[in-house]
């Protein structure tokens, strides 16, 4: 129910807060939720009863225009009029689909759900229909998903094995490899101790011949 959380948000923020809300914690609608609140109130009737239209017509707008400069003296024009509408139809198809869910899935459980018909009209058979072929898509993306993984798999395990018998079959790349800058760099590296030890283990037995030629 997370997406009804969100449009109950949008719809809140849309018209600002209700009459309890103004009430109880003193908030206030700004001058634009105020006029959508008043389209509001004089779209009621259309979703009364239960079988709202999509679109308004011209003199539907003309009359609810009117009514509201005359009843709240605020004017509103007829694009704002329109918006508010599809906020509301829309609001109420999302309400309406979600109840018949609920009514579809519990016909169900009874058994009778193909011969049932939701409150809004709606066949629940629809219903289990696009939830079987929502199923069937969920079902085949992970399939095609497992498969492009396993071709990307192969296809990136076949490019090593071709570039190690590249390296296996190149005696220069095996030199490239054995005799990089970083494998010289170590090797003198390595010649530079030896020679520092020997030179430390050359003073010292001079050191100790010079000790013993003094005590002779």
């Amino acid at each position: 129910m997370a997406r009804k959380k969100v449009l109950d948000e949008q719809y809140r923020k849309y018209f600002g807060p209700e009459f309890w809300e103004q009430l109880f914690y003193w908030r206030s609608r700004d001058e634009l939720q105020a006029r959508r609140a008043a389209i509001r109130h004089e779209l009621r009737d259309y979703f009364a009863t239960g079988q709202p239209v999509e679109e308004l017509s011209s003199d539907d707008i003309i009359g609810i225009r009117s009514n509201i400069t005359r009843a709240r003296s605020l004017e509103v024009d007829d694009e704002m009029i329109k918006e508010v509408y599809r906020v509301l139809f829309t609001n109420y198809f999302f309400k309406s689909s979600i109840a018949a869910s609920r009514f579809c899935k519990n016909a169900y459980h009874f058994h009778d759900a193909e011969l049932a018909y939701a409150p809004n009209k709606l066949e629940c058979q629809d219903i289990i229909m696009f939830w079987r072929i929502q199923e069937m898509l969920k079902i085949t993306s992970k399939t095609l998903r497992q498969q492009i993984l396993m071709q990307k798999a192969a296809h990136l395990e076949q490019e090593v094995k071709d570039e190690l018998e590249t390296y296996t079959l190149s005696d220069s790349v095996k030199k490239e490899l054995i005799r990089g800058k970083r494998v010289e760099l170590a090797e003198e590296i390595e010649i530079a101790r030896v020679i520092k030890n020997k030179l430390e283990n050359f003073i010292f037995q001079l050191k100790t011949q010079s000790s013993n030629l003094k005590e002779l």
